[in-house]
């Protein structure tokens, strides 16, 4: 999977060099304060780590709560969670009218959910293990449902 990834990024700058973007360049945003950017980025990523756990706990609380299985749980609300972030810059994205991005985004993120994570969980961990209860319905759940 990691000889994918390293595959398609090497295709991706193939292909894109020597072509100029024909498109006037975009307007760049760089920050007056370099401390408050820098603030920002570590309170931004404080909030995503505490806003994790917090979904974590929930789907959990929640599976308990109405005796609902967990993996009915991690396939929909977990999966719904952590793809909103995904979601929110491409819908920003296309009302921009920055389709490129959009696209971008969608795709990028999906190359490296499976190939990125996946292939580096598979190598240090010595191979991704499924459990049998996962190989029929749940699988092909998965496999349909990501672009």
């Amino acid at each position: 999977m990691l000889i994918l990834l390293v595959g398609y990024y090497a295709y991706a700058y193939v292909s894109s060099k020597g072509k100029a973007d024909a498109e006037e360049p975009e307007e760049t945003w760089l920050p007056d304060n370099i401390l408050l950017a820098i603030f920002s980025t570590v309170a931004g990523g404080v909030m995503i780590w505490k806003g994790a756990i917090f979904l974590l706990d929930g789907a959990t609380g929640l599976a308990a709560t109405y005796d609902i299985p967990t993996a009915i749980v991690g396939l929909s609300l977990v999966a719904l969670g952590t793809s909103l972030p995904e979601l929110a810059v491409t819908l920003i994205a296309a009302m921009r009218n920055q389709g490129g991005v959009a696209v971008g985004n969608v795709l990028g993120s999906n190359v490296m959910n499976i190939l990125g994570i996946l292939g580096t969980a598979s190598v240090i961990g010595g191979g991704i293990e499924i459990a049998s209860k996962f190989e029929g319905r749940d699988i092909w759940v998965v496999i349909l449902t990501s672009p």
